[in-house]
């Protein structure tokens, strides 16, 4: 079970496209220019750019550096580093609030930063209060889960194999254009696990992966 807040997860081949505040300013402000339905903004005025933002909180961090969005409807996300891995970033949001309003609005905010800065894996949710997250990646990832949404690099779609993930039961798929893939297995995680489970169940099975978390 999940407890107040659930994270989508991503890491990256090195440290560099973290450490730089252009390149966050950059994919949050693609995520402002292009949203559809979710309108973020930054939820402090004190800033013009997400860029000012993010360096303001790099600088001000002790352990981790974050900044926070928010859209007219209340929904909010929290991007954080945790500043002894630059290679990891979360996204975060209040469970109750993603159970009730959907998880469109996070997903839309992670697809754009997934789309601007090229992670090498992505998954999620994960909770922090009931299981420990597996180490940020060397080399070949070793995957050994299938979570509810599933940003995978080339890299490590050659490694599942491309034809058997394109024969999973899926919820949904989102190409990006450096070739990476999004594999959605339900429509709201947090409410439709016990229909989804046989879905996540056999996908699990067709990757090879021993095992599947649901709705974290």
């Amino acid at each position: 079970m999940c407890y107040l807040q659930v994270y989508i997860v991503f890491d990256f081949a090195d440290e560099t496209t973290l450490q730089s505040p252009k390149n966050i300013g950059t994919a949050f402000e693609s995520l402002f220019k292009g949203q559809q339905g979710s309108h973020f903004q930054l939820a402090s005025e004190d800033f013009e750019t997400v860029e000012a933002a993010w360096s303001s909180a790099v600088r001000q961090s002790k352990r981790s550096a974050y900044i926070a969005l928010t859209n007219s409807t209340g929904y909010e996300i929290t991007f954080s580093v945790v500043t002894n891995n630059w290679r990891r970033a979360y996204f975060t949001a209040n469970r109750g609030q993603v159970t009730q309003k959907g998880p469109d609005s996070m997903l839309e905010a992670c697809t754009f930063f997934r789309t601007t800065l090229a992670a090498d894996y992505g998954f999620g949710f994960v909770a922090m209060d009931t299981n420990p997250l597996p180490p940020t990646g060397e080399g070949d990832y070793s995957l050994t889960t299938l979570y509810d949404y599933n940003f995978l690099s080339p890299r490590l779609i050659a490694t599942l194999g491309a034809d058997k993930l394109a024969s999973l039961p899926v919820y949904g798929t989102q190409h990006f254009p450096d070739g990476g893939l999004l594999l959605e297995m339900a429509r709201n995680p947090l409410v439709d696990k016990k229909n989804a489970a046989p879905a996540y169940q056999a996908a699990a099975m067709i990757l090879g992966l021993p095992k599947f978390q649901q709705g974290c």
